[in-house]
């Protein structure tokens, strides 16, 4: 929990399904910090991930086809909420 609470943003790809992925989200979530979730399009992604980051004032979930649009998705989260994406953040 040290680790997720220490992150500058948590970003999670969710193309397998994990144990305590989902745990680690919520607790992001639950301390207003901006967690972000790639879904491989055309993979089957739980629910209750997704639902969780769209209620979420702080949490974002978007579909991806190649890993370089997860790098630029995350770079224009991380701007939008305040975050300078810098070779020390913490992701």
């Amino acid at each position: 929990m040290d680790e997720v609470y220490r992150a500058d943003i948590v970003l999670a790809l969710l193309d397998e399904p994990s144990h305590g992925v989902g745990a680690e989200l919520a607790l992001a979530t639950r301390h207003k910090m901006t967690v972000i979730g790639a879904g491989c399009r055309g993979q089957k992604v739980s629910r209750f991930i997704i639902g969780m980051l769209e209620v979420s004032d702080t949490g974002h979930y978007f579909e991806y086809e190649h890993l370089d649009e997860v790098v630029e998705k995350v770079v224009e989260l991380a701007a939008s909420n305040g975050h300078a994406m810098c070779a020390g953040a913490r992701i």
